[in-house]
């Protein structure tokens, strides 16, 4: 028997059916009779009452308590979040480093280059013939003049 049809018979809004299931339990047995005269007696006592203004005030507190526990969870999950993103932005292994071949062409193709000490670079070829004050090249060689000027 289900409580809620023994608070209906009390209060007299039982429908037919359910009139026909609580005239069958309460026949049924001395025990079920019992039951019944006791939830009518202590229907309205102090056991029983409800007291919303009281009750409501106190969920209204437990509710309080957990929205104050409720951020710090937020808070603890965004800065974890945030310490995870941070070291996915940074972290070296997730970049990609871009290769390049630096080809330097001269454009000299297979010929010889005589670099000079100041930096000049000049192209040795059969055509071209170079003088300087400290060599010359005449077909596919380079002679070097001697130095007049005597070192201490």
């Amino acid at each position: 028997m289900e409580f809620f049809l023994i608070i209906k018979k009390i209060n007299n809004t039982l429908s037919e059916e359910e009139k026909i299931v609580f005239d069958k339990w309460y026949s049924e047995s001395e025990k079920h009779r019992a039951y019944f005269k006791n939830v009518k007696e202590n229907k309205n006592s102090e056991k029983y009452l409800f007291d919303k203004e009281k009750n409501w005030t106190a969920i209204k507190g437990k509710a309080k308590i957990s929205k104050k526990t409720t951020w710090k969870y937020y808070a603890a999950a965004a800065s974890i979040a945030l310490l995870f993103s941070i070291s996915y932005l940074f972290n070296p292994i997730n970049k990609k480093v871009n290769t390049s071949e630096i080809i330097t062409d001269t454009g000299y193709s297979n010929k010889a280059i005589l670099t000079l000490e100041d930096g000049e670079e000049i192209l040795l070829s059969k055509d071209h013939k170079i003088e300087n004050a400290l060599f010359k090249s005449e077909d596919k060689s380079i002679a070097y003049k001697k130095n007049n000027t005597k070192r201490d």
